[in-house]
């Protein structure tokens, strides 16, 4: 059985006035569908149907939201207190420690193809990474590269800027925050992050760079496959594109 853990805690600041009383995930891309309306209808057509979700900003209307898919998902909801005041890391803790087998870890934000999530869920491998060899974010700030010396995988996140065109060519392609972590790899990032601060810039993709030489690993090429890291207003308007073209591959409501 596989899982999937989605970080749906943060306040989604990029994205103004919009989400001042209301959660990213539960904004409009098609009509009065949001995007957990479509997050959970691909998941479901992957199917994958246990959803342990980290609550947080505005986590009573998420929790309401979330009763229309009682008959079609099994849900849970793990409260995040400290949503304001910890970085996404506690958000992951949370999640990575309420779920005891393997899982496929979704950030909030991300609206994609179910096709994706199915080359997560087959996966043998501990540790399998989503790339896009052909970057589809205006500006892209994580990369998946190969390092041939060391015989793995290492996550280039850019904080504070973003990757050159340069930077690009010499990358496996853009990282997509998607995840399929096993129970052993689980428990390795459970080790790694009790010694975090939980505070400052996001260390989760660093404790993965730490433990891959310790697992099996692998990654998948996404480029066919429509998805959308909605991050701020102009991320919106593509996703909301998106679903009036391929609707992100999902039958048309």
């Amino acid at each position: 059985m596989v899982k999937v853990l989605l970080l749906a805690a943060g306040i989604g600041s990029r994205l103004g006035n919009l989400t001042a009383d209301k959660h990213k995930s539960l904004l409009a891309i098609n009509g009065e569908q949001s995007i957990l309306d479509y997050q959970l209808r691909s998941m479901d057509k992957a199917g994958l149907n246990e959803v342990n979700i980290v609550v947080g900003h505005c986590s009573e209307s998420l929790a309401l939201y979330c009763q229309r898919y009682s008959k079609r998902h099994d849900i849970s909801l793990i409260k995040n207190d400290h949503y304001a005041s910890k970085n996404i890391d506690w958000s992951v803790y949370l999640g990575l420690t309420s779920i005891d087998e393997d899982l496929i870890y979704i950030e909030g934000d991300m609206v994609l193809q179910s096709e994706i999530l199915t080359e997560l869920k087959q996966s043998t491998a501990d540790i399998c990474l989503i790339v896009d060899q052909q970057p589809k974010s205006q500006h892209v700030d994580t990369v998946v590269r190969s390092l041939a010396e060391r015989d793995t995988l290492f996550i280039d996140v850019k904080e504070h800027g973003f990757h050159s065109d340069a930077s690009l060519e010499n990358a496996l392609g853009e990282f997509v925050c998607a995840i399929k972590i096993s129970n052993r790899a689980r428990q390795l990032l459970l080790d790694k992050l009790a010694t975090f601060e939980f505070d400052g810039v996001i260390q989760f993709y660093s404790a993965i760079n730490d433990i891959l030489p310790e697992v099996s690993f692998c990654y998948r090429d996404c480029q066919q496959f429509d998805w959308v890291e909605v991050d701020n207003v102009k991320d919106l308007e593509r996703a909301k594109e998106l679903c009036q073209t391929t609707n992100f591959g999902l039958d048309k409501d």
